[in-house]
């Protein structure tokens, strides 16, 4: 009897080894994940296969290994179409999915439980190395959303990279922390190319396809939300300033983004010394510290406006454009545009000229066909409900204040108008002549401390009819 089940074993040993692959082990009908039965050991570098009935089979790189699935009945390969699922020291990861309306599906999903502090963790990292020249381009991590014609966001919001950082529910104990980190890293001995043909920076902005035009239209740069408008805070009370971090800042000014509520226009409050941003007070400060020079300009804010083509017709144009819109009661004065020379008693003109606005016309080198040039312009619009009369007011083109404790002597040393190089003949700017009038052209109201006079103007040199 014995030798029966000798004989019988050895039977059944060799029609399972003509059965079974060569180089194979059973995967089913366990139903596991292969991530499941395989692990990698370090020790003999070697992968290991075991199923649940601890049948195991060792792998050296690199090696091909047969997964097969038993049924009962026969063996079958239990990857689709007979492929082999090669393992080697590379890897390649194709997957495949397709999920129906509704479902979150997750093609890969990692997750790294922190077990102890103090260590270096990252969830995923990617790292290309080359000792050759890559082509048009490289990057360690892709991502990339593409819609047919069918798709779409649907409403909600879709990024190839979405980067969320989640802060501790408690008081932090310090660190810093960053939802992207861009990291550039130039080593000593790199030189890089001075030439826009070669572009470095932190961040790349690419827009592309035949209808990019659209999202200039209607993108925007960057989509900011949750951010609060009020002092101290990134974002400033009025929108008018984003704070950023430049390290390291030489001023608490290199720390924010000048923002415009409009489009080609920069609204600028202007500061005397360097302010705080108050509630009250919401100012842009533009404050400049010049050394002692000798020669050339020094100008905090520089505007210049380069005509492309002719403006014609009711068209015009200003290098600055500056606009107090007072929807309420202005208080006791409102300017649109106010500055000021603030002389230190160390500080004077020394000889030279001092004007808080200096106005220049640089007239066509060449004959023109008309036109009204003037230095400066005041235009004053009264509109149609506008009555003057029934207040206690004065309304004037241009109003002249002095003041100060050295009133008096200001008012004794100095002029109404200074002109120069004006030509005293009889067709220039300023006739030097006795003047007889016997019948004026004209009366030109104006206002001396609040008492009204009238100024001659005549259209008859030295004298009248």
């Amino acid at each position: 009897m014995r030798k029966h089940f000798s004989i019988l074993a050895l039977v059944m040993i060799l029609c399972l080894a003509f059965i079974l692959p060569a180089n194979a082990i059973k995967i089913a009908p366990y139903s596991q994940p292969l991530h499941d039965i395989m692990h990698w050991d370090v020790t003999s570098a070697k992968l290991i296969i075991q199923n649940p009935e601890n049948e195991n089979q060792t792998v050296s790189w690199p090696a091909t290994v047969d997964l097969w699935n038993y049924n009962g009945n026969v063996w079958t390969y239990d990857l689709p179409d007979g492929d082999k699922f090669a393992f080697s020291k590379r890897v390649d990861f194709n997957i495949s999915t397709t999920e129906g309306a509704g479902s979150t599906v997750r093609s890969i999903s990692l997750t790294d439980t922190v077990g102890a502090a103090n260590g270096i963790h990252e969830g995923i990292r990617s790292h290309v190395t080359s000792a050759f020249m890559t082509g048009s381009w490289c990057n360690a991590v892709v991502g990339v959303i593409t819609y047919s014609a069918a798709g779409s966001a649907g409403g909600g919001m879709a990024a190839p990279i979405c980067s969320e950082m989640n802060m501790q529910p408690a008081a932090s104990s310090g660190g810093s922390y960053y939802s992207v980190h861009s990291y550039f890293n130039v080593p000593t001995s790199a030189e890089l190319i001075d030439s826009t043909a070669f572009n470095y920076a932190f961040e790349a902005y690419e827009l592309a396809g035949g209808a990019k035009g659209e999202f200039d239209d209607y993108g925007d740069f960057w989509h900011i939300v949750g951010l609060t408008p009020l002092v101290d805070h990134i974002l400033s009370a009025n929108y008018l300033t984003l704070r950023i971090l430049v390290q390291p800042a030489a001023t608490a000014y290199d720390k924010f983004l000048v923002l415009s509520h409009a489009q080609n226009m920069l609204s600028m409050g202007t500061a005397i010394a360097p302010v705080p941003i108050v509630a009250t007070d919401p100012k842009i400060g533009v404050y400049t510290s010049v050394a002692a020079i000798a020669t050339g300009a020094v100008n905090s804010v520089v505007i210049s406006q380069v005509t492309g083509g002719d403006v014609t017709g009711t068209a015009y144009q200003g290098a600055l454009d500056v606009t107090l819109n007072a929807q309420h009661q202005s208080g006791n004065w409102a300017n649109a545009i106010m500055s000021r020379i603030i002389y230190d008693p160390d500080g004077d003109a020394r000889g030279g000229m001092a004007a808080v606005v200096c106005a220049e016309m640089y007239l066509p080198d060449k004959a023109t066909p008309g036109g009204s040039y003037y230095n400066y312009e005041s235009n004053m619009v009264a509109p149609t409900n506008w009555v003057g009369s029934a207040l206690a007011q004065v309304v004037a083109f241009e109003h002249y204040v002095v003041g100060g404790a050295g009133v008096a002597d200001l008012d004794d040393k100095g002029n109404m108008l200074h002109l120069e190089g004006c030509s005293t003949t009889a067709s220039g700017l300023f006739y030097l002549a006795d003047l007889t009038v016997t019948k004026a052209d004209g009366l030109l109201k104006i206002n001396v401390n609040g008492t009204e006079y009238y100024m001659f103007i005549t259209t008859a040199i030295n004298g009248g009819d």
